[in-house]
C-alpha cells in the first residue's frame, strides 16, 4: 500500500509538489486544496498528518479522518492532547517505529507494518506509508501516512499456519503437551490481547494444562476447584468448573459485575481476569473431558469471529483427545491380557527393564514365575467357560497374600509372572512364594464345582541373579 495507490495524480502534486503559498493564490487553486480536503476526508483508509518535529511530545497531530477516528477510536482533539504514543503497547516492535524514525529524519518514504493498540486496549495489526512533505524551500514541513488495518489478512495466514502445525503434530503423533501448546499459540495469536488455557481431565482430575501468562494462584485455584467439584460433589465455583458440569459454554463478559461465584471472581481480579469465555470439550467417554479458556484483561464480550474462534479450538483439542484416547486404548490391548485384565508378558518385561537399572537401594528385586499344573487337562474337564472363570479368580487368590508395590502379570495360558520390588532377602522372598503356592493348592469352587490345583514356582533376583 502506497500513498500513490490512495491519491489521484492530481491531488498528489497538489500535494506534494505545488508550492503550499499557492492556497493563498487564485481561486481555482483554493478550490483544489478544498477537493483534496474533502478526499482525503472520506477516504477508506486512515490518513494522519503531522508536523515535522519528531522530539518529543512531537510530533504534532494536525490532521486525521474519520477513518482515522474509525480505526482508532480517538478523536482529533485527543490525539492531540495525548499523542500518537498513546497507540502503542506491549506487543508494538520498537524497532520498527525506530527505522520510521530514522527514514523520516533522512527525508526518506516508509513502509511498514506493526501492531498498535485502539482507544479501548485491543491490538491490530496495521500497515502504513509515510512521506515527508516539502514547503518550497525544500524543507520538510509534515508528514503524511496512509495507513490500513491488515489485522484479518494475518489473523488467517497465521490461523492457517497454526492449523496446519496442530494437524502435522497430530499425526506425528507428538505428545500431548506438544498439541495443546500449540492449540493455545493459535489461539494467543488469533487474540493477542487475551490469555489462552487448556486442561484436561482424566477419571475427573487434571493431568493436563498449557496456560500463557496466568497467574500461578489463579491455576491452582481452578484445581482446587476441580477437586471439589469432582471428589467432594461441591456445586461448581468457577466458570470452568459450571462449563464442565453442564456440559456448555460459560461467558462472563465482565468480572466487575455480579457473578455467582464470588470467592472465583476476587481470584480472578487480583489476578487482571476481567472478562472470560470457556467452552467445554468431551469425546463422549465420560472419562476424558476439558475446557478451551480465553482470559481478558478488559470486559469484553465475544463476537461472532470469537465464538468461531473458539469452536475450532475445541474441535482441534477433540481431534487431539480422541487420538489420544485411541492409542492409549490400543497401548492397553498392547499391554493387557484381555481376560483377567492383568499386565501381558509385554507389559512385565517393560517394568522390569524400568525398574533393574534403578535398583541402587541394596534391596533385592524378585521376580516368580507361576506354571499351573495340569491346566489344559483341567480345562477340558470343566470347559473353557468355566475354565476362563478359573483364571480370573486366581489374580484374587494370588493378590491376597502380595503387598501393594508388587506387579502380578498374564504371562501365557497358564503361566503369571510376579514382580516384587524392595524385598530384604532371599528367605523372604522364599517364604512368600510358598505362601503363594499353597493358596493356589486350596480348592477353587466354580459354578458350584470344586476345582484343585497345583502349581510350580521359578524364582530370580536382582542385583544377585
Amino acid at each position: 500500500m502506497t500513498l500513490q495507490r490512495v491519491l489521484t495524480p492530481s491531488i498528489r502534486n497538489e500535494l506534494f509538489e505545488r508550492d503550499t503559498s499557492a492556497a493563498q493564490g487564485p481561486p481555482e487553486n483554493l478550490e483544489i486544496y478544498k477537493l483534496l480536503a474533502r478526499a482525503v476526508a472520506h477516504i477508506t483508509d486512515a490518513v494522519l498528518i503531522t508536523e515535522a518535529d519528531l522530539n518529543y511530545p512531537g510530533p504534532r497531530v494536525v490532521f486525521i479522518n474519520a477513518a482515522f477516528e474509525q480505526l482508532t477510536g480517538y478523536t482529533f482533539e485527543e490525539i492531540q492532547r495525548l499523542s500518537l504514543r498513546i497507540l502503542q503497547g506491549p506487543l508494538t516492535d520498537q524497532g520498527i517505529l525506530f527505522q520510521l524514525r530514522q527514514a523520516l529524519e533522512r527525508g526518506e518514504e516508509f513502509t511498514g507494518q506493526v501492531i498498535t493498540y485502539r482507544r479501548d486496549g485491543t491490538p491490530y495489526h496495521v500497515e502504513w506509508h509515510s512521506v515527508p512533505i516539502r514547503n518550497q524551500h525544500h524543507v520538510i514541513t509534515h508528514f503524511i501516512s496512509v495507513q490500513r488495518n491488515i489485522s484479518e489478512q494475518i489473523y488467517q495466514t497465521l490461523l492457517e499456519r497454526d492449523q496446519r502445525e496442530v494437524m502435522e503434530r497430530l499425526v506425528e503423533s507428538e505428545p500431548l503437551d506438544n498439541i495443546l501448546s500449540s492449540i493455545v499459540q493459535m489461539l494467543e495469536h488469533q487474540r493477542p490481547a487475551m490469555h489462552a488455557t487448556v486442561q484436561v481431565l482424566h477419571r475427573r482430575r487434571v493431568v493436563h494444562r498449557v496456560a500463557a501468562n496466568i497467574a500461578p494462584e489463579y491455576l491452582e485455584f481452578l484445581d482446587t476447584s476441580c477437586n471439589a467439584l469432582y471428589q467432594e460433589n461441591q456445586p461448581p465455583s468457577t466458570p470452568c468448573t459450571a462449563a464442565l458440569a453442564l456440559n456448555t459454554l460459560m461467558i462472563v463478559p465482565d468480572n466487575t459485575e455480579p457473578v455467582q461465584w464470588k470467592q472465583w471472581q476476587a481470584m480472578a481480579l487480583r489476578s487482571g481476569i476481567h472478562s472470560c469465555w470457556i467452552i467445554p470439550v468431551n469425546i463422549g467417554n465420560d472419562v476424558t473431558m476439558a475446557t478451551v479458556a480465553l482470559y481478558g484483561p478488559v470486559a469484553a464480550c465475544p463476537t461472532t469471529s470469537d465464538y468461531r474462534l473458539l469452536e475450532l479450538a475445541g474441535h482441534l483439542l477433540r481431534l487431539a483427545l480422541e487420538r489420544r484416547y485411541l492409542h492409549d486404548q490400543l497401548r492397553e490391548h498392547e499391554l493387557r491380557d484381555r481376560l483377567t485384565k492383568l499386565p501381558n508378558r509385554n507389559a512385565m518385561l517393560e517394568h522390569l527393564e524400568r525398574m533393574i537399572p534403578g535398583e541402587l537401594s541394596g534391596l533385592l528385586t524378585t521376580v516368580m514365575v507361576f506354571d499351573l499344573d495340569r491346566f489344559h487337562e483341567i480345562n477340558s474337564t470343566i470347559g473353557y467357560r468355566k475354565g476362563d472363570q478359573l483364571l480370573k479368580l486366581i489374580p484374587q487368590r494370588l493378590w491376597q497374600h502380595l503387598p501393594a508395590e508388587a506387579m502380578l502379570a498374564r504371562l501365557g495360558s497358564d503361566e503369571f509372572g510376579l514382580i516384587l520390588p524392595h524385598q530384604r532377602n532371599v528367605q523372604d522372598a522364599v517364604r512368600l512364594a510358598r505362601r503363594l503356592i499353597d493358596a493356589l493348592n486350596e480348592v477353587f469352587t466354580v459354578d458350584d464345582i470344586r476345582v484343585f490345583l497345583s502349581a510350580s514356582a521359578g524364582i530370580s533376583f536382582a542385583p544377585h541373579g
